[in-house]
């Protein structure tokens, strides 16, 4: 995606000079000639289509496996729609074989979000209405179809990494500098780095009276079993070891799932509009956190005492569990 066509034209021949067959689609340019070019994208005879806000909208080809960012824009519904091209699921191939590459070389995912895990909705909850595709706002950076000239303007690189600040964002840290994530009412999930560098997605009961059932290998859960032997352990460390930090909230976003979901609830969203709600000092939420020694008053938003109190709990129960995951892994 480039913000004009002469730009699309530009990288397209970089991709062709680099042995990468790559062609162009514009608003401009006749439906035949679109239509051939997206055929031929399909077929694999095209290995790279550069386009100028042509496929935002409606182009489904489950194939592409890289999206390439190269155009500023303000709007989160249009940068969503640009890196959605590349999420389209191919039922020709197996499931845990695809992926998708997203190269922001705009650095939009600096300013702009996707979604994760932690933004799912609860099962059952109301979704606020949502603008449709078509409805979508231009934003000012778009320049006309036919437009021919080349920015000479300033050019700024920055280094950032948006899925690594969107998840980080969405974890919280106990007291001793611990990631975690509420699993359900009953459970934490959380990362162990015992070496510089790697980590593990590791879990824990919220207290150890509380214990799951594990069979084998399967997720811990409270309410089922499959096995004739069932073991009941109050935490453990899960199958993913020795991941980079931003594999590691992957994986345990998705394990916190798993274990919410098996005792009927999940992970609340982050943007849940009570969060956003001023803290009433006479509510349940401040007499609740007052009882835990904290000072709600010093909280302006109800999202921000939740953490505070969840930090607070979660410390008790997971920097005990750390330090006895330290002791075992220096011995």
């Amino acid at each position: 995606f480039f913000p004009t066509v002469a730009s699309a034209y530009v990288f397209a021949e970089a991709f062709n000079d680099a042995g990468i067959k790559a062609e162009v689609v514009h608003g401009a340019m006749p439906d035949d000639e679109r239509v051939n070019v997206l055929g031929r994208l399909e077929s694999g005879a095209t290995q790279v289509v550069c386009n100028c806000m042509v496929l935002t909208e409606g182009f489904d080809c489950p194939s592409i496996s890289c999206i390439v960012v190269g155009r500023p824009t303000s709007s989160s519904p249009l940068y969503i729609q640009m890196v959605g091209r590349g999420l389209r699921v191919d039922r020709a191939r197996p499931y845990d074989d695809q992926n998708c590459l997203i190269l922001d070389v705009a650095g939009v995912g600096a300013t702009q979000t996707l979604a994760t895990l932690l933004d799912l909705d609860l099962p059952g909850k109301k979704k606020a209405a949502k603008r449709s595709a078509a409805s979508i706002e231009r934003d000012p950076t778009l320049v006309d179809a036919d437009e021919t000239q080349y920015w000479d303007g300033e050019v700024v690189a920055t280094e950032f990494d948006p899925l690594a600040d969107r998840s980080k964002s969405a974890w919280n840290t106990t007291v001793g500098g611990t990631y975690f994530l509420p699993a359900g009412k009953n459970a934490y999930v959380f990362l162990f780095e015992p070496e510089p560098g790697s980590w593990s997605v590791c879990w824990a009961s919220r207290v150890p009276e509380i214990r799951f059932r594990t069979c084998h290998t399967d997720t811990p859960t409270i309410d089922r079993h499959v096995c004739d032997q069932p073991v009941y352990r109050p935490g453990g460390i899960t199958e993913h070891t020795g991941l980079d930090l931003e594999m590691a909230m992957g994986w345990g976003e998705a394990f916190a799932v798993d274990i919410g979901g098996t005792m009927g609830t999940m992970l609340t969203s982050k943007a849940a509009s009570w969060r956003r709600r001023k803290v009433d000092p006479n509510g349940k939420m401040a007499n609740y956190a007052r009882s835990l020694g904290l000072d709600a008053l010093t909280f302006e938003r109800q999202g921000e005492l939740s953490a505070e109190i969840d930090r607070v709990l979660a410390t008790n129960r997971i920097d005990a569990v750390v330090r006895v995951l330290k002791r075992s892994a220096t011995t």
